[in-house]
């Protein structure tokens, strides 16, 4: 039966939502002083910039500790970086996002509730089909899985690479190809933790 997070699990997702306010407005400063053009703004730019950077040091910090202080934590991040491409931060974004990913009954479920299962699109008579993911959920979630499927690519020897490499080769868009490999991602970080068993590369074939 589902069972709300547990205040370990809220608190880290409030941390990791904390990170991503500041990166974002860091960004916009960023791009601020791109377009200015008056020394004055730059210099003053520049102090929220540098300020903005030491705050993201302290909440890495603060999420660091956090997950050291809760062994099941610790344990569900490292069975989660097991997994080709998933870093520190996009494992405890899964907690924090996913914070009760283990009571979903199937894969499936938690793709879906992640945003990223197509959506079936229907025109006029024809026959409903696949259309693009329905980006449900949480955007900092798919954010990060984009950024573990960049990562997880590179590397050559895992089945990541073979399935990205099949949807190139039939001459998918690259998008596609990368959106297949997060829904993957997802998929294999709910069974890690279900089955509270790191990933095993090639593993399973994953299906194009």
């Amino acid at each position: 039966p589902w069972q709300p997070p547990t205040r370990a699990l809220q608190d880290l997702q409030a941390l990791v939502r904390r990170r991503a306010q500041v990166l974002d407005s860091l960004q916009a400063e960023r791009n601020r002083k791109e377009k200015n053009t008056s020394d004055i703004v730059t210099a003053s730019v520049q102090r929220q910039i540098t300020e903005l950077k030491a705050e993201i040091r302290q909440l890495d910090k603060a999420i660091e500790a956090h997950v050291l202080k809760h062994l099941p934590l610790q344990k569900s991040v490292r069975l989660l970086r097991s997994i080709d491409g998933v870093g520190r931060m996009v494992a405890v974004t899964i907690m924090a996002e996913v914070p009760q990913i283990s009571a979903f009954e199937r894969a499936r479920d938690v793709a879906a509730f992640a945003g990223l299962t197509p959506s079936l699109g229907q025109s006029g008579t024809s026959v409903r089909k696949r259309g693009r993911m329905t980006k449900e959920g949480s955007a900092l979630l798919r954010k990060m899985l984009y950024m573990a499927a960049l990562q997880a690519v590179k590397r050559t020897n895992n089945a990541f690479h073979q399935t990205y490499q099949a949807f190139v080769e039939r001459r998918k868009p690259k998008m596609c190809a990368l959106g297949a490999i997060m829904h993957k991602i997802i998929r294999v970080a709910f069974g890690v933790l279900k089955h509270d068993t790191p990933f095993v590369k090639n593993f399973a074939k994953l299906e194009c």
